[in-house]
């Protein structure tokens, strides 16, 4: 590391608000708590960590998106490397973002699965998880992104044309790694659902617990 790196760095630590790190400790805190509650059944079985063939629609969507997701991942990493962004406005952020989800939004159209697409379109999965996570996503830019400018003290600089404030650019990077968090999450649940987590004092009865 340089040292104008090594400096750079020091200065953004020294910016960042104790709020910060008194937010973040209180969520690990949490978490570490909520994780003692709970113990692995003894007799916990392999789980399937993709949708089965019983939610064919739903795999559909969870495996394009997953492997969708290194390539959104991929095109950020060669805009940082080369540092492309250096020469962007406010029509390459929105055309880069928009780019990138649009594989998403299309998803249910082009690659619906052999079993959604004799579905309606309003009944496929792909449009369900599309339309509640551009709400979800929305509703975070739009109202907490607030939450990091009030507290976090933080900021986005890059040039954007914006809606109540957040760059709108981000309304469609928020919609595509959302989806890669969904996928995830839901792959970590199911595996979870299937083995079984059992709540702590449950006396071995089967019993799991209601979270």
């Amino acid at each position: 590391m340089s040292a104008e790196m090594a400096a750079g760095l020091g200065a953004m630590l020294a910016d960042v608000p104790s709020e910060m790190g008194t937010i973040f400790l209180a969520m690990l805190v949490a978490l570490l708590t909520t994780g003692q509650l709970l113990q692995r059944r003894a007799d916990r079985k392999t789980g399937h960590w993709l949708p089965g063939p019983e939610a064919p629609g739903k795999r559909a969507y969870e495996v394009f998106a997953a492997w969708y997701s290194p390539f959104w991942m991929g095109v950020f990493g060669v805009v940082i490397a080369l540092q492309m962004y250096e020469d962007f406005r406010e029509t390459e952020y929105l055309a880069l973002c928009g780019a990138l989800a649009l594989p998403l939004f299309l998803q249910p159209l082009l690659f619906p699965g052999k079993a959604d697409g004799s579905l309606p379109l309003r009944q496929r999965y792909g449009v369900k998880a599309n339309l509640w996570l551009w709400v979800y996503s929305f509703i975070g830019n739009y109202w907490y992104t607030h939450y990091f400018y009030n507290v976090l003290r933080a900021e986005y600089t890059f040039p954007s044309w914006r809606l109540n404030h957040v760059p709108f650019a981000l309304f469609f990077a928020t919609h595509f790694y959302f989806s890669s968090y969904h996928v995830l999450s839901n792959t970590i649940l199911s595996g979870e659902e299937d083995g079984g987590v059992e709540e702590e004092g449950s006396g071995g009865g089967g019993e799991r617990a209601p979270w």
